[in-house]
């Protein structure tokens, strides 16, 4: 029996081609929703639907009833526990049930929870003001950022999710469920 070596960086370049094909196909599947297999969801942490409708259950399954319809993309829940591919999660109103982690997205939105707040184009009570926004609408968080003061304030970076007038702005994190 004859031994054949083949020199290392023969294959080396078809393996750095696999890598580079692979690869960004697995962050984009990991980006879409933000959810990384393996990963586990702490309690309390803020999550966003994502379908335009998602069946709230009163358990951790298919087999058990529909006890709500949330019929608002990207609107905030809150994890309340976990079980196996399901979250009992809880909205702005205290209502529960069980939804898919399929039906949910770890993208940040939030929720205008004051009957009237002010977006400002700097995070700064007194720059110039942007919008007035109603209790109920949903926006995307951008970021947040904390500014020094008596006392100092939380600022989130939002953008509504109208899509004829988007309103990008800051707000003070108080006026907004889903931090």
């Amino acid at each position: 029996m004859r031994c054949v070596t083949t020199p290392f960086p023969q294959f080396l370049p078809c393996l750095f081609l696999l890598f580079l094909f692979f690869y960004p196909l697995s962050v984009i599947a990991t980006q879409k929703d933000g959810f990384k297999k393996g990963t586990s969801i702490q309690k309390g942490t803020f999550l966003s639907i994502k379908a335009s409708e998602a069946n709230l259950r009163r358990g951790p399954g298919k087999m058990y009833p529909i006890d709500w319809v949330i019929k608002r993309k990207f609107y905030p829940v809150q994890v309340v526990q976990t079980f196996q591919e399901w979250y009992q999660v809880i909205d702005i109103d205290g209502s529960k049930g069980w939804i898919s982690k399929q039906m949910l997205t770890k993208n940040r939105h939030v929720l205008f929870q004051q009957p009237l707040s002010t977006v400002y184009k700097k995070p700064l009570p007194d720059a110039p003001s942007v919008a007035t926004v109603k209790k109920g609408v949903i926006a995307a968080l951008l970021n947040m950022s904390e500014v020094k003061g008596t006392p100092p304030q939380t600022w989130c970076h939002i953008k509504t999710l109208s899509p004829t007038a988007a309103i990008i702005g800051y707000t003070n994190c108080h006026n907004l469920w889903g931090i």
